[in-house]
Order: structure tokens, then C-alpha cells, then sequence
């Protein structure tokens, strides 16, 4: 259960990872920094944790991108560290579904995942936070995936479905 620790609850985010295989050592240098500096209570991962149109994901992709997710939040799984993503366009370009990499992330116990947006859209989703007692909701977390590029290469924006999903997660 995410909650408040007297009235605080510290949010880290990590953004466009963009991570080829194997991963940087320089990254997880990097996260591992950063989370003992901020001492988060949540880390989110905002998009593009993948390079999905690297070369290195034209073979072996699943068991690729399994391994580089499990590096880049072993930071956090060693630790105990709540987790939650989104995706953006650079994890739709592999070849490995956006459902298959929620699956890789699901396998760990510190991975938060909230209501979704629909089967189709797993990482648009939202998250309660509770208050310090545990008892009332007091904060909520939406974190919308960006999408895929438009066939003419045009980068989407953000989809009136998706826009109305949390209009209505609002209420």
C-alpha cells in the first residue's frame, strides 16, 4: 500500500531510459544514485525505458528486453522500492509487445500497477495514494502512454479516448 510517512511522500522519476542490450553500467550507476540521494517513496518511469528500434532487438528481442528491464529496476527491487511506469513510443518500436513488457515488470514484487485504461492501453492507468493514517485515498497518480508514431512517422499525441478515460478516473 502506497501512503503519506507524516504528511511526505516522495515521488522519483526516471525518464527515457532509452536503454539498448546489455544496459549501460553507467545507467544503473546513475539510478542507484539517485535513489540514495531523493530516497523515494514511488519511482515512475515515464516512457522510452527501451530503444525499441535499436538493432540489437531485431533478434532475441523478448529474452532481451527481459533482461535489460530486470537491470535497469534491480535499483529498485533490491531495495524494496514501489515502482510504477508508462510507456512512450520508443518501447512500441520493439518488437516485444507493450503487454509482454508489462508482464517482465509485473514479475517484480515492488511493481505497482493501478486501474488501466483498457487491455489495449495497460500502461495508462492510475494510482491512489493513501494518507499517512492508510486509511483515506488523498492523492492520485495518472500517468498516460504516449503512443506509437503515426504511420508517416509523425509522433501521436495523446488519444480523445484516453483523454475522456481520465476525465471519467477523475470523478
Amino acid at each position: 500500500m502506497l501512503k503519506f510517512n507524516n504528511g511526505k511522500f516522495r515521488i522519483m522519476q526516471i525518464a527515457d531510459i532509452q536503454e539498448d542490450y546489455p544496459v549501460n553500467p553507467d545507467t544503473i550507476r546513475l539510478i542507484d544514485a539517485a535513489i540514495e540521494k531523493e530516497q523515494p517513496d514511488l519511482v515512475v518511469l515515464t516512457g522510452d525505458q527501451i530503444q525499441g528500434y535499436s538493432a540489437c532487438y531485431k533478434t532475441d528481442t523478448y529474452n532481451k528486453v527481459k533482461k535489460v528491464i530486470k537491470e535497469y529496476t534491480r535499483p529498485m527491487t533490491e531495495r524494496g522500492i514501489p515502482f510504477t511506469l508508462t510507456f512512450g513510443n520508443h518501447d512500441d518500436d520493439c518488437v516485444t509487445s507493450k503487454q509482454a513488457q508489462l508482464e517482465i515488470y509485473s514479475e517484480a514484487e515492488c511493481f505497482v500497477i493501478g486501474e488501466c485504461h483498457s487491455k489495449d492501453d495497460p500502461a495508462t492507468h492510475f494510482i491512489n495514494i493513501k494518507g499517512s493514517d492508510g486509511e483515506k485515498d488523498i492523492f492520485a497518480l495518472y500517468l498516460i502512454d504516449s503512443n506509437k508514431k503515426e504511420p508517416d512517422g509523425a509522433y501521436s499525441p495523446v488519444r480523445k479516448d484516453q483523454l475522456e478515460w481520465l476525465e471519467g478516473a477523475r470523478k
